[in-house]
Formats: structure tokens, sequence, C-alpha cells
């Protein structure tokens, strides 16, 4: 059963009412929950085991059993990626957020296309939810809008080690981690540029900020997959350390 959002924070013996109108409908509905049932919630980080106490017509309560703090809590990743075709950006959420994500920054990259996607938001932050729920990270990433690289970094907070994705990338994730400037803990952010690359300005303002230059050994992947192939090694190589 997935992890659905408690809405306040969690800890054994606390009890939560679940009201969301959406959640209810699934709870009772989908998955035709019960009184006496197992449950996972999560909120900010922390993941928890309840039992369903009772059952209304428009929300459930639980009584929290046990909780713990998600495996990404103290290990915030951000992802700043450059504007793509919107369709494509579903993509981009779906496939980061299972890997507890905290930020996903959209930007308008200079030699990026004018998309137009502030329509697009709010069904990204619902992919997020639902992305959460799914993977039991604890964590729901905020989809963030920027205009330039600048507000891009701006939003990415904690911004932490800032790495950029590059064909032309002096290193890789394995050289950064060998070198120490991949930390099993603390804040790491990943900027992936549109598919015509960055602009040299926008290369300058990354170095201004301390940005190391990194690619994959496995080759050049596609705007959409970037981001995800590099959270998945960073991720692996932080639990490795």
């Amino acid at each position: 059963m997935p992890a659905f959002e408690a809405g306040v924070p969690i800890g054994a013996g606390q009890r939560v009412v679940l009201a969301d109108e959406a959640t209810v409908h699934h709870l009772l509905r989908v998955l035709r929950l019960r009184s006496g049932d197992s449950i996972r919630l999560f909120h900010d980080g922390t993941v928890g085991t309840g039992i369903v106490e009772r059952i209304s017509a428009n929300s459930v309560a639980v009584v929290i059993e046990s909780s713990a703090s998600s495996l990404w809590l103290n290990r915030s990743l951000n992802v700043v990626q450059a504007l793509i075709r919107p369709q494509l950006l579903d993509d981009v959420v779906r496939l980061c957020t299972p890997l507890g994500v905290t930020n996903i920054v959209l930007f308008r990259s200079a030699r990026a296309q004018s998309w137009n996607v502030e329509a697009r938001m709010e069904r990204l932050q619902e992919i997020a939810a639902a992305s959460a729920e799914q993977s039991e990270t604890g964590i729901i990433p905020r989809v963030h809008l920027a205009q330039d690289i600048g507000g891009a970094l701006d939003c990415a907070q904690p911004l932490g080690r800032l790495f950029v994705l590059s064909p032309q990338g002096g290193g890789s994730l394995l050289q950064a981690e060998a070198t120490g400037q991949l930390a099993p803990n603390g804040s790491v952010t990943v900027v992936i540029g549109p598919e015509g690359g960055l602009t040299p300005s926008e290369e300058d303002q990354l170095v201004a900020r301390g940005a190391t230059s990194v690619r994959l050994r496995t080759g050049i992947l596609r705007s959409e997959l970037a981001g995800f192939a590099t959270c998945l090694v960073i991720r692996e190589l932080q639990t490795s350390l």
C-alpha cells in the first residue's frame, strides 16, 4: 500500500485525521480500507505506520504506531531543470521524486524554446505528490518556475554542493565522490540544461556560484532523463559512503 500525506507532523501514539477529499475517496472507494487496517502515512521527511481507528463519510482517523525518518531527510537534493517540452516535464517530476528530491526548479534557459508551462505547474505538483506516495520517500518535492538560471539557483535552497551536467564535464560523479566533493550528508544541487546546452553566460553564473561540471560515463542522455540518471548516481554514492 502507498503512503499518504498526513498533513501534520507524525509520531508514535499520535492520532491523525485524514480529511482531504481525494485521499479519503481513494482510501475508502479504491483501497476499501476498514477499521483496524494498517496504513502508511508520511509528512516532511517522516514515515509512519498506523492503524485505522475510525471511518466516516468524509474522514479517516489513524493512530500512529511507529515512525521513522526518511533515508533522505538530511540529504537535500535539488534538481534545476531547463524548460523542455511541457509533456516531458511530467516525466522529470515523476522520475526524480522517488529519489527523495527536495526541490525541482524549472527555469527558462536562453537556448530553450519559449514553452508555456505556467498552466501546468499545479499538474506537476500533483504528479510529485502522487509519485511520493507510491515511493514512500516521506518527501514531496516543491516544484518551482524561475525566469533564468540565477533565479533558479535562488529557489534551490539549501544549494549545497552544486553540479552541472555537461558532455564536456571535467570528471564524473564517481571522481567527485573520490575527491570528497560529494558527502554522504548535506545538500546537493544538480543543474540540467536544455537540449541546445547552456549559454556561456549561464555557465559563468554557475561557475561564480561554485559549480562543478561533471558528465555521465554512460554517455549523453536526453534532457528529461539526465536529471533522473544523475540523481540516481548521487543517491547510490551517498548510501555507499
